[in-house]
């Protein structure tokens, strides 16, 4: 079937052609991973680190305090100012992911609910470690806070 070495060169073929299939099927698995996240705008908030780090500095020189309570189907908030009073009147910003699933975020907007309590309703579907980034604005004073809780 195969005369004069012919066999050698299709053997060849047949590796190189194993070999692309392979890496296909290891981009198109990469591709479609659940658990696969790239930090959204990173290149932006590279370029922008010293900005950033002032933005946060600022806002830990306000004092406030943010605590999650962190539920299947709502995130509650209590923002407070440095001597524990609550602070209404913020627009609360809110992206949420779960650490193992980072590129299925939900985002939005919290619903004050009075005494410095802000309500997101949404349901978290994935158990485990979710990490929640919010900034909350008031006039011109913006804090942000990142909180990390596993749902059950």
């Amino acid at each position: 079937m195969f005369k004069n070495g012919t066999w050698f060169a299709y053997m060849l073929v047949a590796i190189l052609l194993i070999s692309v299939a392979g890496n296909i099927y290891m981009v198109m698995t990469a591709a479609n991973d659940p658990s696969f996240a790239v930090e959204p705008d990173y290149y932006k908030k590279a370029v922008q680190w010293d900005r950033l780090q002032a933005e946060k500095a600022a806002s830990d020189a306000l004092g406030w305090h943010i605590v999650v309570d962190a539920r299947p189907d709502e995130l509650r908030i209590r923002l407070t100012d440095r001597l524990g009073r609550p602070i209404d009147g913020a627009t609360v910003e809110v992206d949420a992911f779960p650490n193992a699933r980072a590129s299925q975020r939900v985002r939005g907007y919290m619903i004050p609910k009075g005494r410095g309590v802000y309500v997101f309703e949404r349901d978290f579907a994935e158990n485990g470690l979710w990490e929640y980034r919010l900034a909350a604005v008031v006039d011109e004073q913006r804090f942000m806070h990142v909180s990390k809780k596993e749902l059950p």
